[in-house]
């Protein structure tokens, strides 16, 4: 039975791993299509601006363009999303190896306790860090509800 729980809980840990290792995959992927066209349109705009025979619309749509993807950024905070999530994953991907390696902390008596302990941690540390700085902002304000949201709802 203990082995048949162990075997679980490994197999659980090693989904959250990949959860979270696809989730900053994806954050890291929006966060830098949206830098890239900020970046860019910062560029062209003054360059739009002094080419003769442009319709003034063109730089002024690449603007809103360059505002809109900035705002994005901002709300979805992709690239703060992109690293707390890689470093849950990277934190995660070690934890097992050194528990595999009875390593370090799992060298102790009852190594699964301590591998269990400190995987909650990493997941705990990584609900309240998307939550402050997904939602905290929101609540602090008055505008949510003081229900925190846990990554993937």
């Amino acid at each position: 039975m203990a082995e048949e729980r162990q075997k679980y809980y490994m197999d659980q840990a090693r989904e959250q791993q990949e959860y979270h290792s696809a989730k900053a995959k994806r954050y890291k992927q929006s966060h830098q299509m949206l830098q890239v066209i900020i970046v860019v349109g910062a560029l062209v705009v003054p360059v739009l601006l002094t080419v003769e025979g442009i319709p003034k619309i063109v730089p002024t749509l690449v603007s809103i363009l360059v505002a809109i993807a900035t705002g994005l950024e901002n709300v979805f905070k992709n690239g703060e999303n992109w690293l707390s999530f890689r470093r849950t994953s990277e934190i995660l991907k070690r934890e097992q190896r050194m528990y595999l390696a009875r390593a370090a902390e799992y060298a102790a008596a009852s190594p699964f306790d301590v591998f269990v302990q400190r995987v909650e941690a990493a997941l705990s540390e990584q609900n309240q860090t998307f939550v402050q700085s997904n939602v905290g902002e929101r609540a602090s304000s008055g505008r949510a509800s003081g229900a925190a949201i846990p990554p993937g709802s």
